[in-house]
């Protein structure tokens, strides 16, 4: 019977024709029956992020570079931008790089009172709008855009090329007077998997020119990178402690909804929940907080602040579904702390890297039913990703990696993270109602 499990995915992109793989007889082998069907809520899926069009001399980005679907929740990431995110270091390194109270411009006064940029504003819990004002007042030159230009080159049947540009924008917060900034790796996720890609900052008071930016490093896993521009004096956010949240509290998110056209822009809510542990395809399950803020694509790696105008969180992720409304995601800053202080000191630990984002629609009850084998359901692959250049392809159905078989991703997840970036590795694929093996040279996930 034929087997379609290339239809399932309802997109009218081209499938590329995988190498040729190493075809396996394993132990048991079951048979291919129905093709796949895609259930559509499927929310949890790394989203498309805002993605303007090619940029001109004076860029003006549209909204979507195309729909956003219930089966995409944008971010690890509002992933929540892109458009085609601090840290327990030691007390010394923090005072270089992650500044924990912003004194030079905001004073904190035992009545409450804040002092920012020159002009004293009351902070208090009895008036929405005071609280709207001063948070804007203190945390605003904390917050900037991101712009990631790539260029892309494509050759005609008679040779001649063309090449296209386009660009992503997101937001960064600024955690360090020297520079440094913290966002989503999604946002820059192109500068890492695109060509010729150029990286660049804004400020509010000047989106016209961008300063060129630098990128430190990354963390895929978690949905963190950090950037550098080579300017002193900034303002750094002030921290916060994610453990003392609680439900319920007022929050303010601080970014760039729409990306740089509209940066600087503040939604608030409150914490809807703490410690929310969702999926993200191809980056497992994270452990977030849950706000109702307004929160849309060009957010990503945007600040979440509390009444007091500390950073609590980065701006990752949300729900997208016309059944869903006001659930969007944050990752804890005390968390982000310690993974942006890691890549800047170059202490974070390495973890295995193929570029596979996973289908969470198919479990191994409902693959068996339908007649195939319990394994981790391939939804994308990342061109030029280890995984991609294995021949790895969407709808395959990853049984083994080496030994150990795969029943789900969090299976998978588990047995690649046993291995070094640098290894290679045995990966056993269902397609087409044969097994076969490839072997996965490992990438870096930061």
């Amino acid at each position: 019977m034929e087997n379609k499990e290339f239809d399932f995915f309802n997109t009218n992109e081209a499938q590329t024709t995988p190498p040729v793989l190493n075809e396996y007889t394993p132990e048991t082998r079951e048979t291919s029956s129905p093709a796949f069907e895609m259930n559509e809520f499927n929310p949890y899926v790394s989203a498309n992020s805002y993605t303007p069009a090619p940029k001109p001399s004076n860029p003006t980005p549209k909204k979507e570079r195309h729909p956003v679907t219930i089966g995409t929740v944008i971010a690890v990431a509002l992933i929540c931008s892109l458009i085609t995110g601090i840290f327990t270091a030691g007390v010394y390194y923090t005072s270089n790089h992650f500044t924990t109270q912003q004194s030079e411009t905001v004073t904190e006064q035992d009545d409450d009172t804040r002092t920012s940029l020159g002009n004293t504003v009351n902070i208090t819990t009895s008036n929405s709008a005071s609280v709207a004002e001063a948070v804007a007042a203190k945390c605003l030159p904390s917050v900037v855009g991101i712009r990631v230009t790539t260029q892309t080159t494509y050759y005609s049947w008679f040779g001649e090329s063309q090449t296209d540009e386009s660009y992503g924008e997101g937001t960064g917060v600024i955690i360090s007077q020297d520079g440094y900034i913290v966002t989503n790796y999604h946002v820059i996720s192109d500068m890492v998997t695109g060509n010729k890609g150029k990286l660049e900052v804004f400020f509010a008071n000047d989106i016209e020119n961008g300063i060129e930016a630098e990128l430190i490093g990354y963390m895929v896993s978690a949905d963190i990178a950090v950037v550098k521009i080579n300017k002193t004096g900034l303002t750094p956010i002030e921290l916060g402690n994610s453990d003392d949240i609680v439900m319920g509290q007022t929050v303010i998110a601080v970014g760039n909804p729409g990306g740089i056209e509209f940066i600087g822009s503040l939604s608030q809510g409150i914490i809807s929940g703490i410690n929310r542990e969702i999926a993200i395809e191809g980056l497992g399950k994270m452990n977030v907080l849950q706000t109702d803020a307004a929160i849309n694509p060009g957010n990503s790696g945007g600040a979440l602040v509390d009444s007091s105008g500390k950073l609590i969180g980065i701006v990752s992720s949300k729900i997208v579904s016309e059944s869903f409304e006001g659930i969007g995601f944050e990752i804890p800053v005390n968390t982000a702390k310690q993974i942006a202080d890691g890549i800047i000191n170059k202490t974070i630990v390495h973890k295995p890297y193929v570029g596979i984002y996973f289908s969470s629609t198919y479990d191994e009850k409902t693959l068996k039913s339908m007649g195939y084998p319990a394994g981790a359901v391939v939804e994308k692959v990342v061109e030029d990703a280890p995984a991609y250049n294995a021949g790895i392809r969407r709808a395959d159905i990853i049984t083994a990696v080496g030994d150990t078989k795969i029943k789900s991703v969090d299976d998978f997840n588990t047995a690649l993270n046993k291995y070094q970036p640098g290894v290679s590795v045995k990966i056993t694929v269902y397609r087409n109602s044969r097994y076969y093996q490839t072997s996965v040279t490992l990438g870096d996930s930061n």
